[in-house]
């Protein structure tokens, strides 16, 4: 079943390791509201390292489990294995 989200949604997440810690930082979209119709397709997680290489996962279908996403960061961005 398909629905629409009845509360707001973020436009970006971005995690930057410190150390042993992790700064998250979640923008609101600048319009909140309802969101619109469900999700489809696929899309790519972008990975940048504290010294500026860029990395990217593979094509990640919007319905893939957390596990399949969590191991396409730890096996294709670098710096990520066994920090998840």
């Amino acid at each position: 079943m398909l629905r629409l989200m009845d509360q707001d949604s973020a436009i970006d997440a971005k995690v930057v390791k410190i150390s042993t810690n992790a700064d998250i930082k979640v923008e609101l979209p600048a319009v909140v509201g309802q969101s619109s119709l469900p999700m489809s397709g696929k899309y790519k997680i972008k990975c940048e390292t504290p010294d500026g290489q860029i990395s990217y996962t593979p094509s990640i279908e919007y319905k893939d489990d957390l596990q399949k996403v969590t191991w396409y960061v730890m096996d294709y961005c670098k710096g990520m294995y066994d920090k998840l």
